[in-house]
């Protein structure tokens, strides 16, 4: 899985005392440092290297920093937006959630709060990043803005298969994956069965009454019959087994 791209992160202020001293405090967290002196220049920053968090902290009358915070969400509705003013309102700071923003702080900016702020934007960065491309894998990502109510049934078990993988298991339990997915999408399934399996080291342990899926993709069968095991073993082995053949295709009788 590739790493996402520097996380950029654009501060907006016209003190360059304050704006020296936000640069310095977020130095070491790893980030693309952008700045700029006024709201158009911000603006045009923001428009030309699309950060992932803005600060602003400009002077002036209030309206104009939520002016800007519009613009900013206008141009790109996931982007965090921290607004930070002289004097604390209840008001503005409600107006300021309503219109976009993730937060709402008061100088002296307290450093500890605004690099907690970002190490959370951060996390979600990487999550987010984590699962888009395992949407590419599973080849779901042009359903990606999607309600997962609206897809079919073998989209919604390859979606499923992309939650569980998210905490990045070592074993994975399906109970009957393919019950109900079109043919097509059943074999884009299984292949994607094998590839946890084959690359990525996960065990996948699959109850399943298609005997066709079952043997392509083990490499152990355990078989039960009314809730007891009868075999175990290869599937080679488990397909000659006469319990099994009895069990699943009946004895036949002698002439």
């Amino acid at each position: 899985m590739s790493k996402p791209s520097a996380f950029k992160f654009l501060a907006i202020d016209d003190d360059p005392q304050d704006l020296g001293l936000i640069t310095d405090a977020l130095a070491q967290e790893g980030l693309e440092l952008l700045t700029a002196s006024d709201s158009e220049a911000g603006f045009g920053v923001f428009l030309q290297a699309r950060p992932k968090t803005v600060v602003i902290s400009l002077t002036g009358p209030e309206s104009d920093r939520m002016d800007l915070l519009e613009r900013l969400v206008h141009a790109d509705p996931a982007v965090n937006v921290i607004l930070v003013t002289d004097h604390y309102s209840t008001d503005s700071a409600v107006e300021a959630i309503q219109k976009g923003a993730c937060d709402y702080l008061t100088k002296p900016i307290d450093f500890r709060i605004l690099r907690h702020r970002i190490a959370g934007f951060l996390a979600e960065a990487e999550i987010r990043h984590q699962a888009m491309a395992l949407l590419e894998l599973l080849r779901l990502s042009p359903l990606s803005s999607d309600y997962a109510g609206t897809l079919s049934g073998g989209q919604r078990k390859l979606l499923e298969l992309g939650r569980a993988l998210m905490v990045q298991p070592r074993m994975i339990l399906l109970d009957e994956p393919m019950a109900g997915v079109a043919p097509v999408l059943a074999l884009q399934l299984l292949e994607h069965i094998r590839e946890l399996r084959e690359r990525r080291g996960v065990t996948v342990c699959v109850i399943e009454h298609d005997m066709d899926v079952v043997m392509s993709i083990s490499d152990r069968v355990i078989v039960m019959d009314e809730g007891r095991v009868i075999a175990a073993g290869s599937p080679d082995a488990v397909q000659r087994d006469e319990r099994v053949i009895e069990a699943y295709l009946g004895r036949l009788e002698q002439p």
